[in-house]
């Protein structure tokens, strides 16, 4: 599901609340996130 990366900090909260894409809330990502804003 990498094509919510692009779509930004909306899309990463969706995924947070979502079990299935629970690979995506990582320490890593979200801070990897935080850097490209």
């Amino acid at each position: 599901r990498h094509v919510l990366l692009p779509l930004g900090a909306e899309a990463i909260e969706l995924a947070a609340g979502d079990p299935r894409l629970a690979n995506l809330n990582t320490p890593e990502l979200l801070a990897n996130h935080r850097e490209l804003k």
